[in-house]
């Protein structure tokens, strides 16, 4: 047993010196991108004490570059811990991990409104709601019965990466298509409906579904919505997210939008591609958005950290389109509107030195 218990906690402190070495070259290198301001010896000194708290060695690259695109704060936080010590200890990796492949959502959760998925693929098996079915009935089906559709990877994937919108009405030869389109994905796919998104998130780039990315925390017994922003395309491009092009904006507690928007290298913008000004414009449905959260949150009783991506139909209704808590990224949350646990930052510290991330291992 103790040698077991040796062999975890060596290979747990490689894999956390590994993730945490990757997460400081990722801000080192935005310093192609602008001159990082440097911190003053005091801020320097308070920044590790701050967050030394947790027993770990503090990088503060973290805190040059939210000071440079913002402001300081010792309670921004250092992307390189939450990666390997907070997001484990919010959100353990058991736990978590079920939550990857967006093919079983629909299944676990049937209570939460989602996109509806037409046909799905995992591990190389299609499937039309429970039941199992040949390549050539996927294929039948979607042609005798779908105008068009988004098609994406259901895990292993982010930023919008391979995200299309398939429009089957222009199509001459739909099978051969849908054959040559599966083959191309492979496995581990879905094919869901168009969301007919509402006025208020069209406007800004109606070819895109412009999506509202929540962040809640659930500590203590007690719900908090750490950030909300919207995320919309440019120039008619059809994904919102930052990775593809986008925009994303704050959106306020009363479901007013900051007077600015930011893209992936925090460039600020007052209006949208197609001239919307952001100052000013309000969510009508903004208030549905949270009570959703309030309403599902308690649905993922083990992760207390959760980065909703939610739509707004055009009855406004919403919709869950993904759910992100294995890797909520954190990087524009901070960039945008400051410390991403707030006032509730001393009280993270606090549980995560109490229940350390666990590495499950099968030996």
């Amino acid at each position: 047993m103790e040698v077991k218990k040796y062999l975890k906690g060596v290979v747990r402190s490689f894999l956390i010196s590994r993730i945490r070495k990757y997460e400081i070259g990722v801000i080192r290198s935005l310093d192609t991108l602008c001159s990082l301001k440097k911190l003053t010896l005091t801020e320097r000194e308070e920044v590790c004490k701050y967050w030394g708290q947790l027993g770990y060695r503090v990088n503060t690259e973290s805190h040059k570059l939210f000071k440079t695109v913002a402001y300081y704060d010792k309670r921004f936080v250092p992307d390189d811990l939450y990666t390997s010590i907070i997001l484990p200890s919010l959100n353990p990796r058991m736990d978590s991990s079920v939550y990857v492949n967006k093919a079983t959502l629909d299944l676990l959760f049937r209570e939460i409104p989602q996109a509806k998925c037409y046909v799905k693929n995992i591990a190389g098996t299609f499937w039309i709601e429970m039941q199992a079915v040949s390549e050539d009935s996927a294929i039948d089906f979607l042609v005798s019965n779908v105008g068009e559709f988004i098609i994406k990877p259901s895990c292993d994937s982010s930023g919008g990466k391979n995200v299309r919108k398939i429009n089957m009405l222009s199509i001459q030869d739909k099978k051969q298509y849908l054959r040559k389109l599966f083959y191309e994905y492979g496995c581990n796919f879905i094919v869901q409906e168009v969301i007919r998104q509402h006025k208020d998130t069209a406007q800004f780039n109606p070819e895109s579904l412009n999506t509202i990315r929540v962040c809640s925390l659930f500590l203590n017994d007690k719900l908090s919505i750490l950030t909300c922003r919207l995320r919309c395309g440019q120039n008619g491009a059809i994904l919102d997210n930052v990775h593809s092009g986008g925009i994303f904006i704050p959106i306020k507690s009363d479901g007013y939008l900051f007077d600015y928007g930011l893209d992936l290298h925090y460039k600020r913008y007052e209006r949208s591609s197609n001239g919307v000004v952001f100052s000013h414009t309000c969510l009508e449905n903004y208030s549905k958005i949270e009570q959703f959260v309030a309403n599902y949150h308690s649905y993922f009783p083990t992760c207390h950290l959760i980065a909703w991506d939610l739509a707004i139909t055009d009855e406004g209704k919403v919709l869950m389109v993904e759910v992100n808590i294995n890797g909520p990224c954190i990087y524009d949350e901070q960039g945008a509107t400051g410390p991403f646990f707030g006032d509730r930052t001393d009280e993270v510290i606090e549980y995560v030195k109490t229940h350390p991330g666990k590495l499950y291992m099968s030996f």
